[in-house]
């Protein structure tokens, strides 16, 4: 057993805690925890007064100040120094010749229960959770849960390994709250140690196949407590597009009837602008997997969502890259008569309140005859537009605010002349960092760009660059590589991006290629990886 205040436990035995901790009979430490007194307001609630009690002694009965309850557990000091940093900082402080004591202030009485379970732990090496007492799996997981939670909050690392083991082996047989609790717990990681965040991230999968196959089942989809959990979990959709590990793929799977009916159901969308909710869709519609139903191919799906979208809200420019990025929405809308409209809308507003009428059939008796040169029965339309004149309550959050990323790329494989970051969302597209290598110049020089696309992929579907003049996106934005011994900047105003071309903005680097690449440059962060640091902002 490492010896108190020795050195950190090598991370492969986290797992395997009774494989390091050496048995100690002597439990020469009393740890006491200590219970808040009831509230007054439930000591009233549960019970009335005598009403024959003088106001005397009402007063004194009220000054009287109850003492709090202490549970008292033995323990092994050197156990408890062994399983945690935390521990063993307050035992460090023991006075010479004072009591062994470990005085711990609980919350509730909840949370002096989850202690037992955890020092019950520590003191059988391991080898003892609250499973053997049937307070885990399907029947009751949020004990399993606060433990998980208390031992990551204490820093004891392998009980929190063996809270995951635990549950690794019992997440097939939770139902779907009890799954959305557990992603909920997982989302902010559980350790430093990469063995049992591993662990982690192998369950946070499981428990996302998991939600996401109950979830698909009729009665659970619609029960009003799990799609409560579900929006909460999830939050605003320009989180869950930002969130690659958590929130994305758990949108990505699931059930057509969950998105339409739950989480893009007007009263029940979150997010800071209505081309967010497009580009949700159109990420749901191009992530199914081998084997499934083709999403982007199901035009009663396209059309139960598009419908309801408000599409004179969304900037024209931003609107035609996606129908020119994505081959469903141009099935949706071939002609581009909606789209056309759509623009125009947002250009002259009025024109709404006339294709509301058009909708509504008050077009002086020709509702199903074609409006000239357009291909678009008012039928049609109004099937198509049915919520473009709805005003969403509550309303969206509003205009994008300045968002700042940070990024990293590692060095591109010999012969490979390019290396891209992550992607993150802003404002209706996806935005990365590509740092390329630029020749014919005199020397090579190093481009760090900032590049937007309206999908996860990049794809140029249109490289006609005239259309930037009516198509492009204003933004201003600022660049940065954030070297350990150099840094460049640089920033921009109003610059034109066109999402569905080979389009970027950034700054050049004055280092060549294999220089900055090379080991040791200062160009790179200590890890041998180009950290890039890009802020975007709506032009004022």
């Amino acid at each position: 057993m490492p010896a108190p205040g020795g050195g950190a436990v090598d991370e492969a035995a986290l797992l395997h805690p009774a494989d390091f901790w050496e048995p100690v009979a002597d439990r020469d430490c009393r740890v006491e925890l200590v219970v808040p007194p009831e509230p007054a307001a439930e000591q009233q609630g549960r019970a009335t007064r005598v009403t024959r009690v003088t106001r005397k002694r009402q007063r004194e009965e009220e000054e009287e100040e109850e003492e709090p309850r202490v549970v008292v557990v033995e323990a092994a000091s050197q156990l408890l120094k062994a399983a945690s940093q935390k521990f063993r900082a307050s035992m460090e402080r023991w006075a010479v010749g004072q009591d062994n004591r470990l005085r711990i202030e609980c919350r509730d009485e909840l949370e002096v229960e989850l202690f037992r379970h955890l020092l019950d732990f520590v003191n059988s090496l391991g080898r003892t959770l609250p499973q053997d007492s049937c307070l885990l799996a399907a029947a009751n997981p949020q004990v399993l849960y606060g433990l998980l939670l208390l031992a990551r909050e204490q820093g004891v690392e392998p009980c929190v390994a063996a809270c995951l083991k635990a549950l690794l082996g019992q997440v097939d047989q939770l139902d779907a709250s009890a799954c959305l609790a557990l992603l909920r717990v997982l989302d902010t990681g559980v350790s430093e140690h990469s063995a049992v965040q591993g662990a982690a991230d192998r369950l946070m999968l499981a428990a996302v196949d998991r939600a996401a196959s109950l979830l698909g089942e009729a009665g659970v989809r619609s029960d009003a407590g799990v799609q409560a959990s579900l929006l909460d979990l999830l939050g605003p959709l320009e989180a869950v597009l930002n969130d690659s590990k958590l929130r994305r793929p758990l949108f990505s799977k699931l059930p057509f009837e969950m998105l339409r009916d739950c989480v893009l159901a007007d009263g029940s969308v979150r997010c800071n602008a209505e081309v967010t909710i497009l580009a949700a869709f159109c990420f749901w519609a191009g992530s199914g997997q081998a084997g499934d139903e083709p999403r982007r191919d199901a035009a009663a799906n396209v059309e139960a969502i598009c419908s309801r979208i408000r599409l004179p809200e969304i900037p024209p420019g931003l609107l035609h890259c996606y129908w020119a990025q994505f081959s469903f929405l141009r099935r949706f809308d071939p002609g581009q008569h909606i789209l056309l409209r759509a623009v125009t809308a947002a250009a002259q507003p009025s024109l709404l309140s006339a294709w509301k009428e058009v909708a509504e059939g008050n077009n002086g008796g020709n509702e199903d005859e074609d409006e000239e040169g357009s291909g678009l029965t008012a039928a049609s339309f109004k099937a198509k537009c049915s919520c473009w004149w709805a005003p969403r309550e509550p309303p969206l959050g509003g205009e994008p605010q300045l968002a700042t990323f940070e990024v990293e790329t590692a060095k591109p494989v010999e012969g490979i002349r390019s290396a891209s970051s992550s992607k993150h969302y802003w404002d209706g597209c996806f935005w990365h960092v590509m740092i390329w290598k630029m020749e014919g110049q005199d020397e090579e020089r190093v481009g760090a760009h900032v590049m937007p696309s309206m999908a996860l992929a990049n794809r140029a579907v249109d490289s006609n660059k005239a259309k930037l003049l009516t198509y492009g996106i204003k933004v201003d934005y600022s660049v940065q590589v954030l070297g350990s011994g150099q840094t460049a900047s640089l920033n921009g105003r109003e610059k034109t991006f066109l999402p569905t071309t080979y389009c970027c903005w950034g700054l050049t680097v004055p280092v060549t290629w294999q220089a900055f690449w090379a080991d040791g440059s200062p160009w790179l962060a200590r890890d041998g990886v180009a950290r890039v640091r890009f802020t975007l902002r709506a032009p004022a």
